[in-house]
């Protein structure tokens, strides 16, 4: 699960919650291609899914995109892309299994797009 908590202590749920959320899910690849010898390689190099969606409380809007990607050879990864309707200093806070794994400040200018990485562990 993941929250973000504000500086009056609002907590946003911004993955347990019931609105509509559009799905988004691609794979990151490269081909080569040899002219001389016509051979077509392509490597995937992480496969990504996730989502977007508006969550509304109060009078803030916050647009929120996490983007699951699991890379060839490397750790899996959460790409985290968070929008407030207003500005907000607050804390985003990663949960695992209910209880609190970390927590990151995140200051929220209005209408600007913030963006992070979490490494899965």
């Amino acid at each position: 699960m993941l929250s973000y908590i504000d500086e009056n202590g609002n907590t946003f749920n911004l993955t347990n919650n019931k609105t509509k959320k559009d799905l988004i899910t691609y794979k990151q690849a490269y081909t080569i291609y040899n002219k001389n010898t016509v051979i077509q390689r392509t490597n995937i190099e992480s496969v990504n899914f996730g989502y977007k969606t508006k969550y509304v409380k109060n009078d803030v809007e916050l647009y929120f995109q996490p983007i699951v990607s699991f890379p060839s050879g490397e750790s899996a990864y959460v790409e985290i892309k968070l929008t407030s309707s207003k500005e907000l200093d607050g804390e985003i806070v990663f949960y695992i299994s209910g209880k609190e794994r970390e927590r990151f400040k995140a200051h929220l200018r209005k209408d600007i797009s913030g963006q992070m990485n979490w490494t899965v562990k």
